[in-house]
């Protein structure tokens, strides 16, 4: 069986790192953004028509 040393070493094998952390640049941007609000307006619609059944239901049966 391989010793622990070893091991790390099998992990670490080909891993870069980056030496400079100030060049890390967030993918998306504006576009992301507009996706996930757009998203929560989907999700904000369709949870409100799903809980908003009991009162369809209610109207139904009285008329």
């Amino acid at each position: 069986m391989a010793s622990a040393s070893e091991l790390r070493m099998l992990h670490t094998e080909g891993v870069t790192f980056q030496e400079d952390k100030d060049s890390v640049t967030l993918e998306g941007g504006q576009a992301a953004w507009a996706t996930a609000f757009g998203l929560f307006l989907v999700q904000f619609c369709g949870l409100d028509y799903a809980s908003s059944f009991s009162v369809y239901e209610d109207f139904y049966i009285q008329h």
